[in-house]
């Protein structure tokens, strides 16, 4: 699982076999989804670190303390360098 905030969701049905290979290299699309539990106005005033197990969201200083962490689900594994971020209300 993905943890209380997140959802993680293949893109395109297709990719499911990649799924399943993706720590093996197997290349597959998929979307994380963050419902921030905190006050953000843009992604601008946050700190999104990317790695290959998880990924981690910190707050703006206001709420420095307030972050998400989100563990990959097993047979996920994003790629920081391909990796990017949207922010919507």
């Amino acid at each position: 699982a993905a943890g209380p905030h997140a959802v993680v969701e293949l893109v395109s049905p297709d990719a499911i076999e990649g799924a399943a290979g993706a720590a093996g290299g197997a290349a597959c699309e998929f979307r994380v989804t963050i419902d921030v539990p905190f006050e953000l106005a843009s992604m601008a005033e946050a700190e999104l670190n990317i790695s290959a197990e998880s990924l981690l969201l910190r707050g703006p200083p206001s709420v420095a303390s307030q972050e998400v962490q989100v563990p990959m689900p097993t047979g996920f594994a994003l790629d920081p360098e391909r990796s990017s971020a949207k922010y919507s209300r």
